[in-house]
């Protein structure tokens, strides 16, 4: 018996690296990708369906952190009584009482928005994408949306057109579409085109990913608001 129990002892010492060994072929280019991405430093992680880089992660973590600071120093400004300008239109923030749970972004780089993408998925909502003015109209006739973003300037059919966000408003202004619509852009685009992105019917245009995060609570609530 106790040989018996010295040689299961043995297999057991034996078999640990045989198991190690296998679960290292089994996924051999798996970790041969992580440890390629560590040698690199290019580490991925999947944000509201996007991949980023950790580069990417924290140019946009670090573009909320910035954009938060200016928010809290105008509104401390205007605490105090001086006068601000502000690049972000007034939002009508009465709730539509739509039941459509989907919400449309218009962007040809999808990736500056994956948290806020993120958030809404998170809320419940399907976020479809479109990187074209073209595309986002035939998503449009197919499906009714809770709320359209879409960007500015993009390259449409291999030109970069920098009224794109307002073209397409104007076009489904032409359809009668009632939607919200928001615009998410730089300052020169907020300075350049919220005249006409309300007169067009939008509801919101901002540069602010603190003041686009205030639009998204109001326009897509989590269900449970």
């Amino acid at each position: 018996m106790g040989d018996f129990s010295k040689l299961l002892e043995a297999l057991a010492t034996v078999s640990w690296p045989v198991i190690v060994f296998f679960i290292i072929w089994s996924y051999r280019k798996q970790v041969g990708g992580l440890i390629e991405s560590a040698r690199n430093r290019k580490f991925t992680i999947e944000v509201g369906g996007q991949k980023l880089s950790m580069e990417e992660v924290n140019q946009q973590q670090q573009g909320f952190i910035a954009d938060l600071q200016k928010q809290l120093l105008e509104l401390r400004k205007k605490i105090e009584g001086e006068t601000i300008s502000r690049e972000a239109v007034q939002v009508d923030v009465l709730l539509t009482h739509q039941a459509e749970n989907s919400v449309l972004w218009v962007d040809d780089n999808p990736k500056n928005n994956s948290f806020f993408i993120d958030l809404l998925q998170r809320r419940g909502y399907q976020v479809d994408l479109a990187i074209a003015t073209a595309e986002a109209l035939k998503m449009i006739d197919r499906k009714t949306y809770r709320l359209i973003l879409s960007d500015m300037g993009r390259t449409e059919n291999g030109n970069y057109v920098g009224s794109a966000g307002i073209d397409l408003l104007g076009e489904l202004k032409k359809q009668n579409n009632a939607t919200p619509f928001v615009v998410f852009c730089s300052g020169q685009g907020v300075r350049r085109f919220s005249d006409q992105v309300i007169a067009a019917g939008g509801k919101a245009i901002t540069s602010s990913s603190t003041e686009l995060r205030a639009i998204i609570d109001e326009l897509a609530p989590g269900k449970e608001g």
